[in-house]
């Protein structure tokens, strides 16, 4: 089973709202729709006042990952052939205004 970062599930814990995105199978069609799916969810959390910041590392398609990925399956209830393409977290801007601001800096400001 895949091991959750240090300090990864904490902040996770503390998210007052999660959203996952699958489709009903593994195609490159329900890969394209979960993601045209997951920018409408993001621009509407913005529009909200919302920040959503994705949680990719457990849908990484690689051995190491396999344990977290079935687990979060079990979680969400994502039975085969259905798909978790997207999981995200959603919480207020506020909470996430100084990463966001970060982001943004060029590169010389942070050195």
């Amino acid at each position: 089973q895949g091991a959750v970062p240090a300090g990864v599930g904490p902040a996770l814990a503390a998210t007052p709202a999660h959203v996952s995105i699958t489709a009903n199978d593994g195609s490159r069609a329900g890969a394209f729709a979960a993601g045209r799916a997951y920018l409408r969810a993001n621009l509407t959390a913005a529009s909200l006042g919302l920040a959503m910041q994705p949680v990719s590392q457990a849908l990484q398609e690689f051995a190491e990952m396999d344990g977290l990925r079935s687990e979060l399956d079990r979680l969400l209830a994502v039975d085969a052939p259905k798909r978790l393409h997207m999981l995200a977290r959603w919480d207020t801007v506020r909470r996430y205004r100084n990463a966001a601001l970060v982001c943004r800096l060029p590169n010389q400001d942070r050195m």
